[in-house]
Order: structure tokens, then sequence, then C-alpha cells
């Protein structure tokens, strides 16, 4: 793997820092260590549950792709903006984002979700009649169960949408 930072389209003051291979003693010695937690992705939700497990004292090791750690997408930053109540930098990120993945259906959703938690309806049901037109039983499942969109359940539209699909 390369040892080089990356810099992303969605904010080119912000470079990820590179960390050089390190091989681990189970390739040298041979012998299997066991972790009693395996954590996909060195994101944001990845570094987060290693640094929580590590407070409690839970062993654990963490995989990624390559040889940076941190927010690699612009995606994990606008969920956390919105989340937070940031709306108009959650949609900044939002929109980097879709310049770069505009039918990701994952994104869509979480755009549609940014905009129902804004109250702004008339942006949202675009968002997810994409993120729908991609993958409906998914969406449809993921529908059932977020809060985000309760605002807009009960919108005729909103219903027809998810109806259509």
């Amino acid at each position: 793997m390369p040892n080089t930072a990356e810099t992303w389209k969605f904010a080119p003051a912000y470079e990820l820092p590179a960390w050089p291979f390190v091989e681990p003693p189970e390739l040298v010695t041979g012998r299997t260590r066991r972790h009693p937690v395996v954590i996909a992705g060195g994101g944001l939700a990845g570094l987060t549950l290693a640094c929580e497990l590590a407070q409690r004292g839970i062993r654990a090791v963490l995989l990624d792709e390559d040889d940076t750690v941190g927010v690699r997408g612009a995606s994990s930053r606008g969920i956390c903006y919105a989340q937070k109540g940031f709306y108009e930098e959650a949609e900044r990120c939002y929109k980097a984002a879709s310049a770069l993945q505009p039918d990701d259906v994952l994104l869509n959703y979480n755009v549609a979700a940014l905009y129902a938690l804004w109250e702004k309806p008339a942006q949202a049901l675009p968002a997810l009649k994409l993120a729908l037109d991609k993958d409906p039983a998914k969406v449809r499942a993921w529908l059932s169960a977020d809060p985000m969109f309760d605002e807009l359940k009960n919108v005729p539209e909103f219903q027809q949408l998810v109806a259509l699909q």
C-alpha cells in the first residue's frame, strides 16, 4: 500500500493522515491470536467503536482497506452534521458526495433524511425517489424503522411515493 495522504475533492483543505503498514506479530510468529471484536473500517463509526471498546478494556482489532483512517466520505460527515442539527453543513457535505456518487442509494436516502429533519419535504421527496428507484426493498425496510421520516409519513406525496415502488 502506498504511504501517501489523500486529499478529497469535497474538502480540499482536509488531508487524511497516512500510516505505514506495521506487520502484526501473528504474521511474524505464525501463532494465531484471537480478538473478541473485529471492527471493519477505520471511518467514523469504526474509530468511535474502537475508542469505546478500549475505554471499557475490551480488546479489538480494526481492519481497514488502506493506509489512512478517518472520515473518508463526505456522506459520513453529513450524517454527523444532520444528527446534530447542523443542516447547512450536512447539505454541503451531501452535495459534494453527490457530485462523486450521484446514484448511491444510501447517500440519496441520507439526503432525503436530512431534508425530512430540516422540514423541507420538497427537497426530501426527490432524493427519496432516487433511492427508491435504485433499491425499493432496502429503502422501504430502512423507512419502516427510521424516525427521521416521521414528519413525512402523513404527507400524501410521501405515502404515494412509497406505495408506488
